[in-house]
């Protein structure tokens, strides 16, 4: 079996424990306590639950556990849908009931913003209409002829024959067998299924060429209508960055002589898009690496930044980065909308705009149910 990389240290005599799983973790996982100083981590625990668990690693803080059995159910647990679900490295939370999935995602992010930010500001959470069939862009493994994903914490192929969290259109792909591979052929195969019922293949190089778009066509409809909103007051011109091809932004936005857009992203393919999608004289894109291409837009003019009234941020899973925040222009910009697909790396990237940004608003949007993952909606006003 193909291990990936080990960060934890492991337990040569392991221990099996009788534990209630006490509260959930951020990564989705249960947490059970043996007593002040052992606090035990259980994969596909859930609250209430009484079951027995075995020692697997240990870290500085807690001891990794496997779940080897269910005494009794806590009152969330419910049966999952998917028949390699915790075999299958995709979800984490299809063993919860979809209720207690978007509460236990508003208190990871709740506790985020008043533990890790000391800040008082409330968080709402937005539950997605399906918690199941909501996922029209994937990328599947090929291998042996068949298509599939990993195993959990492994390099391990795992042939599926559909997926509950993914759009019809794609589970009929997957049953069509003259979809599959040869049995010779080894690479990924990303999927975009459009709503007509197409759906496009990529492989290889041809991933390269497939642009942004939200996974989720709910998630990005309520992102895009959350942006609308705060943008509306607004009279001066909106930059966004790590903008793809404006699908967040310009379906809401009214140009006017004093009011423009300027999206900077590092993939071209997303710039000329944005372009075709979006021929308006008040509406431009440029090709930027960031925070490198603000820095070089205020060498070259410092009143550049001055005509725009909102900066809008949706960054890849690491963040803005350090050198980001420290560029002075950014720092005038009256309003700050942060979207972000991590709450650790938005928390960190939180507190170093925090001397010159004070938080308004956060909303846990929840892009993909049954996962532990979801979208930050975060408002900014400026200091200065």
């Amino acid at each position: 079996m193909k291990k990936k990389k080990n960060r934890f240290k492991p337990i040569l005599e392991p221990r099996e424990h009788e534990v209630v799983v006490e509260k959930m973790g951020l990564f989705g996982e249960g947490i059970a306590r043996l007593n002040e100083s052992n606090i035990l981590f259980i994969p596909f625990g859930a609250v209430g639950e009484r079951c027995v668990v075995r020692e697997v690693a240990k870290r500085k803080h807690y001891i990794q556990c496997k779940k080897l059995s269910t005494i009794e159910t806590g009152p969330d647990q419910v049966t999952p849908k998917c028949s390699v679900f915790g075999i299958c490295g995709g979800c984490q939370l299809q063993h919860l009931s979809y209720e207690a999935q978007v509460e236990q995602k508003r208190q990871v992010l709740e506790h985020v913003v008043r533990k890790q930010l000391d800040c008082s500001v409330s968080v709402t959470a937005l539950a997605c209409p399906m918690p199941y069939g909501y996922r029209r862009r994937t990328r599947f493994r090929q291998r042996e002829g068949q298509v599939g994903y990993f195993k959990k914490g492994t390099l391990d192929f795992l042939s599926i024959p559909s997926c509950p969290v993914a759009v019809d259109s794609i589970n009929s792909w997957l049953s069509d067998e003259k979809n599959f591979p040869r049995p010779d052929t080894v690479h990924d195969i990303s999927l975009d299924a459009f709503d007509d019922g197409s759906v496009k293949t990529y492989t290889g190089a041809e991933q390269t060429q497939m642009g942004f778009r939200q996974a989720n066509a709910w998630g990005e409809a309520i992102l895009r209508e959350l942006i609308g909103k705060a943008c509306q007051k607004g009279q001066k011109g909106i930059l966004e960055l790590y903008s793809g091809s404006g699908q967040l932004v310009l379906p809401e936005f009214k140009p006017a002589p004093d009011r423009h857009y300027l999206g900077v992203d590092g993939d071209p393919v997303n710039i000329e898009n944005g372009k075709k999608c979006f021929p308006d004289s008040n509406i431009s894109f440029e090709v930027g690496t960031l925070p490198r291409w603000m820095i070089e837009k205020n060498s070259q003019d410092p009143g550049f930044f001055e005509s725009f009234g909102t900066v809008i941020l949706d960054p890849p899973r690491s963040g803005i980065g350090e050198e980001l925040s420290k560029v002075e222009a950014f720092k005038k910009i009256p309003e700050l909308i942060y979207i972000s697909c991590d709450p650790i790396s938005w928390s960190h990237d939180v507190r170093k705009l925090h001397s010159d940004f004070e938080l308004k608003e956060v909303i846990m949007v929840d892009m993909f149910p049954q996962t532990r993952h979801f979208e930050v909606f975060s408002r900014f006003v400026s200091k200065v």
